[in-house]
This record gives C-alpha cells, sequence and structure tokens, in this order.
C-alpha cells in the first residue's frame, strides 16, 4: 500500500477477549469500514476479517490481532486506507483532508489565510483559517464559502463585516 494515507479511525479500546477492536470512526460514512479489504495502523498493513457498527463505533476484527493484548496494544492508534481507496463524494462535497493547507481568499481576491482546520459542529462544519498569526471562523456554508477548488488549493469566501476581525 503505497501513496499518502488517510485516517479513517481511531483505536479506542479492545473489545472482548479475542483481538476484537472498538473503532471510532472518522468518517460520515461509519458503513464504509465493511468495504475495507485491508486497513494500515503505525504504517503495517492488516487484512479486515469483520467489520460491525456498534452504537457509535466500528468493532473492527483484524487478521493477526487473535488476543485482547495485542488489541490492547493498539489502543489510541490511527487506522488508515491508502489516498486512492477514499470514495468519491457527491459535487460539492469535500473531505477535510482536501481542504486543509488550502489557500483562502475574500471575492476581491485578498488572501486571508490557509485553511488549518476542519471543526465539526451539530448545525454545521466551521473552517479554521490561520491568518495573520491569529484564527478566523468560516461557518462552512454557501452563504460564505463561494468557491472551493480542489486541484488548485483555492477557497473563495464572503465574510459579513466583524467576521475576519
Amino acid at each position: 500500500m503505497a501513496g499518502d494515507l488517510i485516517a479513517v479511525g481511531e483505536v479506542v479500546a479492545p473489545h472482548g477477549v479475542r483481538g476484537l477492536l472498538r473503532v471510532y470512526p472518522l468518517t460520515d460514512e461509519p458503513l464504509r469500514f465493511r468495504d475495507l479489504a485491508e486497513v494500515l495502523i503505525d504504517n503495517r498493513s492488516y487484512r479486515v476479517l469483520q467489520a460491525t457498527p456498534h452504537k457509535n463505533l466500528v468493532l473492527l476484527r483484524l487478521d493477526g490481532v487473535d488476543s485482547r493484548d495485542q488489541a490492547e496494544a493498539l489502543r489510541g492508534k490511527t487506522v488508515c486506507i491508502p489516498r486512492e481507496q477514499v470514495r468519491p463524494l457527491a459535487e460539492g462535497r469535500y473531505y477535510d483532508f482536501e481542504l486543509v493547507g488550502m489557500c483562502v481568499y475574500d471575492e476581491a481576491g485578498a488572501l486571508i489565510g490557509r485553511l488549518k482546520d476542519v471543526l465539526r459542529t451539530p448545525a454545521n462544519a466551521v473552517y479554521v483559517i490561520e491568518a495573520d498569526g491569529r484564527e478566523v471562523l468560516i461557518p462552512a456554508v454557501r452563504e460564505f464559502v463561494r468557491e472551493v477548488d480542489v486541484e488548485g488549493r483555492r477557497m473563495v469566501v464572503r465574510p459579513i463585516p466583524g467576521m475576519l476581525d
């Protein structure tokens, strides 16, 4: 498995005594785990034997993780897949990793800063823009986000008065 790795989950704890992992999904599609043939944890490839949704988690059985001790050793580790295995999204939807690092401009073309993080809130996502040593928060809604060019690594926003202060 080569290429960039994308985090899809975090191992939060063992489940039972036979090596099952409780994984907190870092994806909007926890059922996606069922389609994965293999994952990487600490740069080691594991074949996925089973992936079952369980409350807000996914129970993951991996080839070679057969005991509670082996599962415990993976606690706190990130579950990754290669970028080329990421499913395409509908037009106008983006993965966080596609946005982070992007330059953000206002509609007049002035550089505001660089997108540093994406916060998830119950209402909508919020983009955290690093602007001249401070953070600016922009709601990820059409009213403010006017254009996203993933290939060009560029976003255009329409800030309201006071938003950039």
